[in-house]
């Protein structure tokens, strides 16, 4: 992929979108094998690509137990607060990304996550 429309392009073509709140961010869903699924956010810049899965709201749990929860689940992505969830997020330079790099972070982030959220609260909430 080389700039943001490619890759929105790209993403709506290959993947139900759940739906568009700027021209460069969309929402899908990711399915795993286990009848669950995870909700994905992409946010493309200039030059990244922002893949975030939310995991579990603050009021399912603390930062220690997000934390704590991330080491046992061996979780190498970022966390961040937005708004009333967690969320993990995964940063990526568009200028030579490749579908297979796209399916590969979706399904990293949307498993972490998942795994996360079963941890946290037992549901499959997002």
């Amino acid at each position: 992929m080389a700039t943001q429309s490619e890759l929105i392009n790209f993403v709506k073509s290959n993947y139900r979108i759940n739906e568009q709140p700027s021209e460069f961010t969309l929402t899908l869903e990711f399915n795993s094998d286990d009848n669950r699924s995870q909700l994905i956010v992409i946010s493309v810049s200039d030059a990244v690509a922002v893949i975030a899965s939310p995991f579990c709201s603050v009021e399912d749990a603390t930062p220690t137990q997000v934390f704590d929860a991330m080491d046992r689940a061996s979780t190498f992505f970022g966390v961040k607060r937005v708004g009333s969830l967690y969320s993990l997020q995964h940063v990526a330079p568009i200028a030579d990304l490749d579908a297979s790099e796209i399916e590969f972070a979706f399904a990293l982030v949307s498993g972490a996550a998942d795994t996360l959220e079963k941890v946290l609260t037992g549901r499959d909430n997002w």
